[in-house]
């Protein structure tokens, strides 16, 4: 935004200050100087109070008016109306509302002493202003590796993937990319975990967001597992076919592997005997179109290029 004055002025009088402001700044100074009263407390209290309305309504008006105000607040306690805490089944929860033209506009985190916080910003896409409400959204919870993936439905851009290499700085992120999506009305991400963690997803309105806060799980054990994926594919269309077409009917994952190339995960499992299973199964279901192959990794470790 340049700071010209015709830009500065046009700013000043899009601002929106409620009708009845001053009816309540005089109500509440009334009722101020009655407790000074009552309570012999100094007049310092009531300039004080008038102060307080003042930066109250000034913090309400750049939330709502200010994208880069709202994103600037991750240093700060989470502002907004909490919708709801996403309750998971299977690895899966949703929420939002249904638009179009949204964008994931940032990503944030903030680091604590004991757990780590990842917040997703929303804005319109056409005039880059704060959205009131997140855009009907999935998110798929996967172990071995940890992985958290995010799609957004009615999104139009994902502007936050400007963000991703500051995400990877988190002590519990090693990977964060964008995946191959061939609906053109809706955007997807997945973060990659370094290490077992205990998460709680919200959502939140007046400003949109979705936070994550994570926490490291030392209940879990590393231990070596066995996963049913295809062949290592390049970022583009084939992958986003390849992901859909098995879609329909498995509950499956695209992973970044350690070469930046692709693979479609089918399974995870804890012998490789269940996994040969598998593989004939999907045998019989696909034929020669897909050809799957058995990974022996590590439960944290990402898969290796295979082609």
């Amino acid at each position: 935004m340049s700071n010209n004055l015709d830009d500065l002025k046009k700013i000043y009088d899009d601002i929106q200050v409620p009708e009845n402001l001053s009816e309540f700044v005089d109500i509440s100074l009334v009722k101020g100087r009655s407790r000074m009263k009552k309570e012999n407390i100094k007049k310092g209290w009531i300039k004080g109070f008038v102060a307080s309305v003042a930066v109250f309504t000034v913090f309400t008006i750049s939330i709502n008016t200010m994208p880069a105000f709202a994103n600037s607040l991750v240093d700060v306690p989470i502002v907004g109306k909490l919708v709801k805490v996403l309750q998971f089944k299977n690895g899966e929860a949703s929420g939002g509302k249904i638009t179009d033209g949204t964008d994931a506009n940032s990503i944030n985190i903030k680091k604590n002493a004991s757990n780590e916080t990842i917040v997703i910003n929303f804005t319109n896409n056409k005039d880059n202003k704060v959205t009131d409400n997140v855009a009907h959204f999935k998110v798929d919870y996967k172990s071995n590796p940890t992985t958290m993936t995010f799609t957004i439905n009615g999104a139009r851009a994902l502007t936050a993937e400007k963000d991703f290499e500051t995400i990877k700085k988190s002590s519990y992120v090693s990977d964060i990319y964008k995946n191959m999506i061939l609906d053109d009305s809706a955007v997807k991400f997945t973060i990659v975990f370094n290490k077992p963690i205990k998460y709680e997803v919200k959502e939140y309105k007046d400003p949109a967001r979705i936070v994550i806060k994570l926490t490291q799980d030392k209940d879990e054990s590393t231990k070596t597992v066995y996963a049913v994926r295809t062949l290592s594919n390049e970022f583009g269309e084939n992958l986003g076919i390849i992901e859909d077409q098995l879609f329909q009917q498995l509950n499956v994952r695209t992973l970044k592997d350690n070469k930046g190339t692709f693979c479609v995960e089918a399974g995870v499992f804890n012998t490789k005997a269940e996994a040969e299973a598998k593989i004939k199964d999907l045998a019989t279901k696909y034929g020669e179109n897909l050809k799957f192959v058995v990974e022996e990794r590590g439960n944290l470790e990402i898969p290796k290029q295979i082609k």
